[in-house]
């Protein structure tokens, strides 16, 4: 199966229309999001910059559609993931991963990053969904 990047922009036009991008409708692409991209809808959300007619609702909608039908992945960052995605394996395990943990990356990229980070514990073609995230959030690419 094919997979992509579901960006932050799609994601909010489900929760807030329940609209869904005709390629993820069908079963050919899984769409891979963040789960950053959810946390960042509750938050712009409670700052009242984004309508839903019932939060709940939005989120038990995508939970029981979407998600559970297997059309879009949501990629945690736990304690594992974090773990992996945060040391740089090119070095020892003591070196920070430099493209996450830079002074001059935005918080939020930073969480992008290390969510999609490809590490042993991604069962998914990692590199295109890394690579889209990147020129959706206009990352830098290693």
């Amino acid at each position: 199966m094919e997979n992509r990047f579901v960006p932050y922009s799609e994601l909010k036009e489900y929760f807030t229309k329940m609209k869904l991008k005709d390629d993820l409708k069908g079963r050919e692409v899984m769409g891979i999001c963040s789960v950053a991209d959810i946390l960042f809808i509750t938050e712009d959300y409670k700052k009242s910059s984004l309508r839903m007619n019932s939060p709940l609702g939005s989120y038990e909608s995508f939970e029981d559609g979407p998600y559970k039908s297997g059309q879009i992945e949501v990629a945690e960052l736990d304690r594992e993931q974090l773990s992996d995605a945060l040391f740089d394996s090119d070095y020892n395990e003591l070196e920070l991963w430099e493209k996450a943990a830079r002074k001059d990356i935005d918080p939020k990229a930073s969480v992008h990053l290390l969510v999609l980070k490809e590490t042993d514990r991604i069962w998914w073609s990692a590199a295109n969904v890394f690579r889209e995230m990147c020129e959706c959030y206009q990352l830098q690419e290693e």
